[in-house]
């Protein structure tokens, strides 16, 4: 069983370690509702503190979906790496979304998407394993809080595309099969066919 909190003030407010901590945030898979279609308990009803909107998960058959990752120290949110990668998910797994899925996705994501793969092919053409400081120029990061000194936010930056390289880098070598439907590319995927697909 695993607690959770529906508001995301109530887990900023609960984590004990401001300085190394992270947030996941997740939602219901495959377009579900969280509260009702994920098994799940609400303990807002029965709690002592109903404010904190607790929610106690014990498995079931609906699939949670990873949104983003929340550091806590940098301030930064990592959404829109995560939308990128999961639609990428989707095209190399042969999954139909539906239309309004479809029209979420966008030039940035490619954008995010094809950074990272010809980091990716740089690296594994140097070959190495290391994730340089400057290997990603061109992805661009969500920052949450401007004010901070511009070193800082260099020194963020920079740890936040060795985390998304390394992650995009094992979500490569752990695949080891690639389903390629072009009717569900062309129909749906359109915006990111060309990571795949070359066109003479």
């Amino acid at each position: 069983p695993t607690s959770m909190s529906s508001h995301l003030e109530m887990a900023v407010a609960f984590n004990n370690d401001a300085e190394n901590g992270i947030i996941f945030e997740i939602s219901g898979g495959g377009g579900s509702n969280i509260q009702t279609d994920v098994k799940c308990f609400d303990c807002k009803w029965l709690s002592r503190y109903s404010g904190e909107s607790e929610v106690l998960f014990m498995g079931g058959k609906q699939k949670l979906t990873l949104e983003t990752v929340r550091v806590m120290r940098m301030d930064l949110n990592l959404a829109p790496y995560f939308k990128a990668l999961h639609s990428l998910e989707n095209m190399l797994n042969g999954t139909k979304i539906s239309s309004v899925e479809a029209q979420g996705i966008t030039k940035n994501d490619y954008r995010l998407l094809n950074a990272l793969m010809a980091a990716e092919i740089t690296r594994s053409a140097a070959g190495h394993a290391g994730f340089g400081r400057h290997s990603v120029n061109n992805v661009m990061l969500m920052k949450q809080n401007e004010d901070r000194p511009l070193l800082a936010q260099r020194e963020n930056s920079d740890r936040s595309k060795q985390y998304i390289q390394r992650l995009f880098h094992y979500l490569c070598t752990d695949r080891d099969t690639v389903i390629v439907d072009l009717i569900l590319v062309n129909n749906y995927y359109k915006k990111l066919q060309k990571l795949i697909i070359h066109e003479a």
